[in-house]
């Protein structure tokens, strides 16, 4: 299911799906942070984007202040945002 809903999506909105999938099976709505353990280059091609596409993502969605993200880590600042963001809008 999250296959299908991402390909069916912009780059922004793949992403935040992304992200709200994984945040959701670490702990839900009270976890904030995640460590990815993947590189941006191999999250780039899960999601079906270019390295450099997802790089101007998520600097945008930094630039918002809906994300922060330090090395392999993203601290999400605004989760209604980026649900909102998953759904297509904004």
């Amino acid at each position: 299911a999250l296959i299908e809903s991402l390909s069916l999506k912009e780059i922004p909105q793949r992403l935040a799906s992304f992200l709200l999938h994984i945040l959701s099976q670490k702990g839900g709505r009270e976890i904030n942070r995640l460590d990815l353990t993947i590189t941006q280059k191999e999250l780039a091609k899960m999601l079906g984007a270019t390295p450099e596409a997802l790089s101007r993502t998520i600097r945008r969605m930094s630039n918002v202040k809906v994300l922060t993200v330090e090395g392999r880590s993203i601290r999400i600042l605004d989760r209604k945002t980026l649900e909102e963001l998953a759904e297509g809008e904004g």
